[in-house]
């Protein structure tokens, strides 16, 4: 029976596997644990972290019954409740509907550059500052849009495309924005209206359906593929020969251990930008942090994009009478970060200003973390890089998945579905039918 070897352990991977499972398959992963970047952690005292805020509010049913299944049915659901923090000001998400609360200024410029742009405005959508212009104008555009696209992305509005846009930036009508302007009292108008978490072991309990029964071989560095001959080389020295290869590994350490790989493909994959996020969690000796699920910060002054709450998410997240608090600051190769030391102090003192921490003498555990792989960035070089190495992969027989090994905009369950996908090309190769991973 043919040998497929899969990379990365993460939720794309072990999907490709549960999709394989009559076949002789073996997913290699470099840690210790199975999960990817969807695993979470615990730190002192018994405080439970994911890697950002991973909730799951998948619209596929199969996929909601399978996370449902993952755990036992044993999740909570909660209606989303995000805030943005600008100036001292909090207002509800998305800004772009909820201006209430901002000096009268602000708001009537915001609200006259956006009729502006709704009549006037028919710029080509050419990159993501167009998109901003003509779907919310150019003073929401400027104050918020080009402010926590530094931070977010590290790039300016002109350097990114549109086309990873989609749903997840809100275009509103101008009666929203009016409504928004006069009043608390908005409608909902965020891509997630609702997420389910699971009552224990965090986001990481989603994936313990996948894991269960797979072969998974931990600390299964790869270092080299020789491509043209099947075989894998490992940090440890085994080396594993396979007739199949699916690979959820990010795309420019893939190519770089692709022996023989062409030169103009290795540049291509050096060319591939995204974010990495330092991450800092934070338990409390106190119950209640906010009201909010996760809060969005436009500042520059302060360091982290955004603040997330675990122990809102599930009480087994955090000791009895505890909370916590965990936030993100992004970097890449167009935006650095101080020493992780400096950056610690610089998110503790931003979170006193914001009043999220009350003092330093309520942190009772602390944990700082850099997660090199966060956001695929869709700069202009992403659609020639990517379908260079796409090509080089596709005629070697390759079959990548998830976000980093499709290098895209994925969340889980969309992940979930690439490892599906690229698990059934290999079982057409094969003439076989293809298989769900949730059966």
């Amino acid at each position: 029976m043919p040998e497929v070897a899969i990379l990365g352990a993460g939720m794309s991977g072990m999907a490709a596997a549960r999709s394989l499972r009559d076949l002789n398959y073996t997913i290699y992963e470099a840690g210790d644990h199975a999960g990817g970047h969807a695993a979470s952690f615990f730190i002192d005292k018994g405080f439970l972290f994911d890697e950002g805020p991973h909730v799951s509010f998948t619209s596929d049913d199969r996929i909601k019954r399978f996370l449902a299944r993952s755990v036992n049915d044993r999740f909570s659901e909660f209606p989303t409740h995000v805030t943005n923090y600008f100036e001292g000001t909090t207002l509800k998400h998305p800004v772009q509907c909820n201006l209430h609360g901002l000096s009268p200024e602000v708001i009537a410029r915001c609200i006259t550059d956006f009729v502006r742009a709704q009549y006037e405005d028919k710029r080509p959508i050419e990159n993501y500052k167009d998109w901003c212009y003509r779907g919310l104008g150019e003073s929401i555009s400027e104050i918020f849009s080009r402010r926590y696209t530094r931070k977010y992305w590290n790039l300016e509005l002109e350097q990114l495309t549109a086309d990873w846009v989609s749903d997840r930036v809100y275009a509103p009508k101008l009666e929203e924005v009016l409504q928004g302007a006069l009043t608390k009292q908005t409608s909902e108008h965020y891509y997630l209206s609702n997420f389910r978490y699971p009552l224990k072991n965090g986001f990481g309990g989603y994936s313990a359906l996948l894991e269960h029964d797979s072969r998974i071989e931990f600390g299964m560095c790869a270092t080299e593929i020789d491509i043209d001959n099947k075989k894998i080389i490992f940090a440890n020295g085994r080396s594993e020969s396979y007739d199949h290869l699916i690979s959820s590994a990010p795309l420019p350490e893939l190519v770089s251990m692709c022996r023989d790989s062409p030169a103009a493909v290795r540049e291509a994959a050096k060319q591939l930008a995204c974010t990495s996020h330092f991450i800092l969690s934070i338990g409390i000796n106190r119950p209640h942090v906010s009201d909010a699920c996760w809060t969005y910060y436009y500042d520059e002054d302060i360091p982290f994009s955004r603040a997330s709450f675990p122990s809102k998410f599930s009480a087994n997240n955090a000791p009895p009478d505890c909370s916590s608090i965990q936030v993100e600051v992004v970097h890449s190769r167009y935006r650095s970060i101080p020493s992780n030391d400096v950056l610690v102090e610089n998110c503790m003192d931003s979170l006193i200003k914001v009043g999220l921490l009350h003092s330093r003498e309520e942190i009772v555990a602390l944990d700082a973390r850099d997660i090199r792989y966060a956001n695929v960035l869709f700069d202009f070089n992403r659609a020639k890089n990517l379908a260079t190495v796409r090509d080089y992969m596709s005629r070697k027989g390759v079959k990548c998945c998830g976000r980093f090994g499709e290098w895209a905009y994925l969340w889980s369950d969309q992940a979930m579905l690439s490892g599906e996908r690229a698990a059934n090309e290999v079982r057409a190769l094969l003439s076989m039918d293809g298989l769900e991973f949730d059966k």
